[in-house]
């Protein structure tokens, strides 16, 4: 490898006096080549035309049809691209996603400049097909494709946002359901790879993902949620979660405030029939008071998803007006 950046050094140490010598103060220089514009016109010539293109972690070659013999080259920068010549063969090595120039020189003082990406030609990903099952009466459902094999840069495009909207982060195309439909999403990489990913949206009264019950089991700290309405006032104020038994199954509440104190009695609470082992109960039933009164809903689903002892998790749901509602918790026992 040293041996390597000598040899780079002395040849574009060569490099400067030849163009030194070979140049006059009217030639053009393009910083961007590394060579002057006269001495591009040059008698080295090769057998492919346009850009060259090497696979990453692969090798290719290509060959010098014409010159002035004893050729040599250098990589411009060799951590995307590796060049070596035999003869009148250079031979390209992909180290990294990127765009490279190789110089290649001869005998006579000619210099010819070649622009190589390093890259991969073909973009994989995790599916192609995805059902954006939008939850009955929202807008928020989302699936996720993950891109696992291309160069990075990646964009991606709906073919008709009324029905599915996108959003990209790294490697990860987040698909966001908007109405009932179908439409294509076309993702880019910074190589000009594409892949189209087939979008079908749909409601569904499934309340929860396999996805999102992870997200439930990963909470570490208490917490009761419904519609998206937290424990009231418990993020800004200190309160209280019990989980009490009751006549044939349980209730699980969180409060702030007192009935009889000089504040308002704010809670929500959730009741069901069964134990607190793993599984599915019934007469599920929601309440929340607030400064607005009480809102109530019964005829819900609950589903222990863990009890370690010491907490259980778990998740709510229900249809009422065609609106599919749902909420989750994480209590101590």
């Amino acid at each position: 490898m040293k041996a390597k950046y000598i040899f780079t050094a002395m040849l574009a140490t060569a490099l400067m006096f030849g163009m030194t010598a070979c140049s006059d103060d009217d030639d053009e220089y393009d910083p961007g080549l590394n060579v002057p514009a006269a001495q591009e016109k040059s008698s080295i010539t090769i057998d492919t035309e346009g850009e060259v293109q090497v696979g990453v972690g692969e090798t290719s070659t290509f060959n010098i049809t014409g010159g002035g013999g004893d050729y040599k080259v250098v990589a411009e920068n060799p951590a995307y691209v590796e060049a070596y010549v035999s003869g009148n063969t250079v031979t390209l090595s992909g180290v990294e996603t990127g765009i490279a120039g190789v110089l290649i020189s001869d005998a006579q003082g000619n210099y010819k400049h070649v622009t190589v990406k390093s890259m991969y030609f073909q973009m994989t990903l995790d599916k192609t097909e995805v059902l954006v099952g939008m939850k009955l009466g929202h807008t928020d459902g989302v699936a996720k494709v993950t891109v696992i094999g291309g160069n990075g840069n990646y964009t991606a495009e709906s073919a008709d946002l009324n029905v599915a909207k996108t959003s990209v982060k790294d490697n990860v195309i987040t698909i966001q359901g908007v109405k009932k439909g179908e439409t294509t999403v076309t993702i880019k990489d910074m190589m000009g790879l594409t892949q189209t990913v087939n979008v079908k949206v749909e409601p569904t009264t499934i309340p929860f993902t396999e996805d999102e019950k992870a997200e439930v089991l990963a909470l570490t700290k208490n917490i009761q949620t419904f519609d998206g309405l937290f424990a009231t006032y418990l993020q800004w104020y200190s309160g209280s979660y019990f989980v009490e038994a009751i006549d044939g199954g349980y209730k699980l509440y969180s409060h702030y405030g007192s009935a009889g104190g000089g504040y308002s009695y704010y809670a929500m609470v959730f009741t069901f029939k069964g134990d607190l082992s793993v599984g599915k109960k019934t007469e599920g039933t929601y309440s929340n008071t607030d400064w607005g009164g009480t809102t109530t809903y019964d005829g819900l689903d609950v589903e222990i998803l863990k009890n370690d002892g010491s907490r259980i998790w778990g998740i709510i749901s229900g249809v009422k007006d065609d609106y599919l509602h749902t909420g989750y918790f994480c209590m101590p026992l």
